[in-house]
């Protein structure tokens, strides 16, 4: 839901984030780098109360009428102030990015956030990458950051278990936290390690089972296993873990061009199952995993980042002026 609002917020010289709640102070002084970053402006994370002029950070209220995501964000921008609301950190982390991305330069120098009320929550909850093989802290890192501006929420280490992997799940930790991304291992570290999310095809997919399911590319692309078709008919929800749009294997491999990304959502999932059952099973995908085959293959998901945010995140009902991903896809080019 977006709703005009009378006058826009110019951004002062000393513009600070402030925020009452533990909890999002972490995510305070991410914001206030990157504003900082992006406007040359001397942007502090500050303890409340809050004055004039401040972009302040809450939990709390979002509107009823974007769903009951707990990622479910709202942006209010007044003359005097901006106000980032989430019913959860995450939701909050979702604001911040998308303020960024809605940043504009004014006529004459400084900078501008247009007057309006925006109430948005994503469709599908599994947005995630999989980062596979070893990986060194800085590559981590940037891809934190750039799951971040993309508003991915989780974040696969997908290595062998090792001292290495664990030290880089360690280092990571905090920053991904800060961010409102999850931060997973694959597979878990051990007995009392926190399960993963999902089941692979692989599973037993008798209906009932509590868990989506991850498919691969070999789940879908034999017409005589009919794995898509036999777990939509047990009711189970599934992630589209395959499309080969997605799948970045580093320096040999390109970035897919704007089209073929544009076309692609995880309910392209669907497009792999008998058609009476696909139009009734849209509710039951789940959302999409990018996997990137090494630290190589991070500056192809980099370049294809703007395309890939705006299918995954999948508003649903969105008004007129939000369902051309084109102007954020833009807006997030230029963070990068």
């Amino acid at each position: 839901m977006a709703q005009p609002r009378f006058a826009p917020f110019v951004l002062p010289g000393e513009l600070r984030v402030v925020t009452a709640i533990a909890e999002l102070e972490p995510l305070a002084g991410v914001l206030a780098e990157q504003l900082s970053e992006r406007t040359g402006l001397a942007v502090k994370a500050a303890p409340a109360p809050a004055r004039s002029g401040d972009v302040v950070l809450t939990l709390g209220y979002t509107a009823e009428a974007v769903g009951e995501s707990p990622e479910a964000l709202s942006i209010e921008v007044f003359e005097d102030h901006v106000a980032l609301s989430g019913r959860t950190e995450a939701g909050v982390a979702r604001a911040a990015a998308r303020l960024l991305q809605l940043l504009s330069p004014a006529e004459g120098g400084g900078w501008v956030l247009p007057p309006f009320r925006l109430d948005d929550a994503p469709r599908f909850p599994w947005r995630a990458v999989r980062l596979e093989g070893p990986a060194s802290e800085e590559d981590g890192r940037r891809l934190l950051e750039l799951l971040y501006l993309g508003s991915f929420n989780v974040l696969v280490l997908d290595a062998a278990p090792s001292e290495d992997r664990a030290a880089l799940a360690r280092a990571l930790g905090p920053a991904a936290a800060a961010r409102g991304v999850a931060l997973l291992l694959d597979p878990p570290a051990g007995p009392g390690a926190g399960a993963l999310p999902f089941v692979f095809a692989t599973a037993d997919p008798a209906a009932g089972a509590p868990l989506p399911v991850l498919l691969t590319a070999s789940d879908v692309e034999d017409p005589a296993a009919r794995r898509v078709d036999s777990l939509l008919a047990a009711g189970r929800t599934v992630i589209d873990g395959r499309s080969s749009v997605l799948q970045f294997a580093g320096d040999a491999t390109g970035a897919a061009g704007p089209l073929s990304l544009y076309g692609w959502s995880p309910l392209a999932l669907l497009d792999s199952v008998v058609e009476e059952r696909a139009e009734v099973s849209a509710s039951l995908i789940q959302g999409a995993e990018i996997r990137l085959g090494g630290a190589a293959a991070i500056p192809h998901f980099e370049s294809a980042l703007p395309f890939l945010s705006e299918r995954s995140w999948g508003a649903a009902n969105a008004p007129e002026e939000l369902k051309d991903f084109q102007p954020r896809a833009s807006r997030l080019r230029e963070l990068l």
